[in-house]
Formats: C-alpha cells, structure tokens, sequence
C-alpha cells in the first residue's frame, strides 16, 4: 500500500512555538488543513472499535505511526484511492480481504 500527500483544501493561521538558531518564540503559522475523506473517518472508527491505539493499528498495517496520523486527518491518502481504503481497512482487521 503506497500512501501519497493530499492537497489541502485551505491554510489558517495560528501561533506556533518555533525553535531557531537565533532563540526560541511564539510565531505566526500557516497551517493547511486537510478535508478527512469518509474512508479515514471510518478507519479512525475502526480502530477505535478494535480498541488498538496509532502505534499497535500502524504496526498491523505495516506503516509507521505517522503515516496513520496523516491517513486519520486526511494529509495522506492511499494511492489508489478506489481499492486503497478497503485494502486499509482489510490490514487493520488483520485480514487479508
């Protein structure tokens, strides 16, 4: 299952805590924000179902922790959006649908 980036739909503004060389403050950043698609919706209910928490579902998924972060808030999408979601799904059940 390969994952790629998703567009966001817009960017907001919001304060953010930024480490740089030259020392450390609160600042202005814009943030995208991602629409969360029906399939991610129901693979975060899933989840929650199974009672697995983001690392032990990713784990069983065979991706990182991250990437199922950015696959529940819409970041990332499967590649193949029409199979993808149900090959998803299948690998959290610990199936092989």
């Amino acid at each position: 299952m390969r994952l790629v980036p998703a567009s966001p739909i817009r960017y907001e503004r919001s304060v953010a805590f930024v480490t740089r060389q030259r020392g450390c403050s609160l600042e202005d950043v814009r943030v995208p924000v991602y629409e969360r698609s029906r399939g991610a919706e129901r693979i975060v209910a899933l989840r929650k179902e199974i009672g697995l928490g983001l690392r032990d579902a990713a784990s069983r998924m065979g991706i990182r922790a991250a990437e199922l972060s950015g696959l529940e808030r819409g970041s990332l999408v499967p590649e193949h959006r029409a199979t993808g979601w149900s090959e998803i799904e299948a690998a959290l059940r610990g199936s092989s649908e």
